[in-house]
């Protein structure tokens, strides 16, 4: 899509210095939104590995000074006021606000500064899985927020419903739209010789389950795999010190945070997501891209990733006795896991194409501009 009109879109996130989901969503987005012929300055709090990717890509990078994850009223304040000075200075057509903390202080800050806002949720901060009384508190915070934006875009339709249900779709108009990744070739199935790997890539955080995937494994010992986990996060001590007294410490390696998350994937027999809560996953994506088949909490809006044909197995979020049958057999069963793999490099094919995802995602840019957006 190009309405042949160059925008200038701000897009603002909690964090430019770790890559997750959500960064990756903004990085691909701003990629097809420069090559579509418009301009694209990022905020976010901190600077490192996706700021420079950002920069790389051709789009002005800001630090926003103060933006975090945690709530600090009086800090957020500051920040929502220095935010709107700065909008004011840049004068983009529209912010587009990227998960809970920068969706509150973003559109704070463009209604100060008279800039019209769009909101997409990578998941609600109210989301089943997620603890009382934080569920109430930011339900109630979405629900005043929607005020502040020309329309929400959830990554899922289980988020769209959810946001309906929650109450944070009575003020702005609703619009789901998938996540998508650029095309790149399936990666040839490891062979039947190899050591099955299994991979998870995600932050060790409260939000997913590495600890029932380490709890699984320890009841399969008598098959031969290796666990991958890539990621960082405040749990990596304690994920840890669960290896090693499970016994799984030569088993499990942890690999912190990655760049080259593909080259993991193309050596992985299985790929892991346990989560207490999600929107709609990009590391599970990324593996159907590649050709892998999925094990994956079913939580948010992960169901919607499998298509008519099987390409792995929803499991419940905290379930390891289940969990570990389905993989003993599963590990015997080379295959399967193959045929899975073909599977969802289709369903990948079908689905999930960047480019869906950001002509959709301009078109509600356009009409938030205009003051004109559909409700869907």
């Amino acid at each position: 899509m190009n309405t042949g009109v160059g925008r200038h879109i701000a897009m603002v996130i909690t964090r430019g210095d770790v890559i997750g989901g959500a960064q990756t969503h903004v990085a691909e987005l701003t990629v097809g939104l420069i090559a579509r012929g418009h301009r694209v300055t990022v905020f976010a709090g901190g600077k490192g590995a996706f700021s420079d990717r950002l920069a790389d890509a051709g789009a002005d990078v800001v630090d926003l000074p103060g933006l975090s994850r945690e709530i600090a009223p009086l800090r957020d304040a500051n920040t929502i006021l220095r935010f709107g000075r700065m909008l004011k200075h840049h004068a983009p057509d529209l912010v587009a606000c990227h998960s809970s903390k920068a969706g509150i202080v973003g559109r704070a800050a463009a209604r100060l500064a008279g800039i019209p806002s769009v909101f997409t949720a990578h998941g609600w901060a109210f989301a089943e899985g997620i603890p009382q009384p934080r569920r109430w508190f930011y339900r109630l915070i979405e629900r005043r927020m929607s005020r502040f934006c020309r329309a929400v875009i959830t990554v899922s339709e289980a988020d769209a419903r959810l946001a309906v249900e929650g109450g944070v779709a009575r003020h702005a108009p609703l619009i789901a739209i998938h996540n998508g990744l650029p095309d790149h070739p399936p990666a040839p199935f490891p062979a039947h010789e190899t050591e099955p790997r299994l991979l998870m890539v995600a932050r060790l955080v409260e939000q997913k389950n590495h600890a029932a995937l380490l709890r699984a494994l320890a009841r399969v010992t008598d098959r031969a795999f290796h666990l991958d986990l890539v990621g960082e996060g405040p749990l990596g001590d304690e994920l840890k010190a669960l290896a090693k007294s499970l016994g799984l410490q030569d088993r499990v390696t942890f690999h912190g945070y990655r760049s080259d998350v593909p080259a993991f994937i193309e050596r992985a027999s299985l790929v892991v997501l346990l989560s207490h809560w999600e929107g709609l996953p990009i590391s599970l994506i990324e593996a159907m891209r590649l050709g892998r088949p999925l094990v994956a909490s079913d939580v948010g809006g992960v169901r919607e990733l499998f298509g008519a044909s099987p390409i792995g197995w929803l499991v419940p979020s905290d379930d390891p006795a289940s969990l570990a049958s389905l993989l003993r057999d599963a590990l015997e069963d080379h295959e399967q896991l193959k045929r899975l793999g073909a599977n969802a490099r289709k369903r990948f094919e079908e689905a999930f194409s960047v480019d869906v995802m950001v002509d959709r995602t301009l078109q509600v840019y356009e009409g938030a501009i205009a003051g004109r957006v559909p409700d869907a």
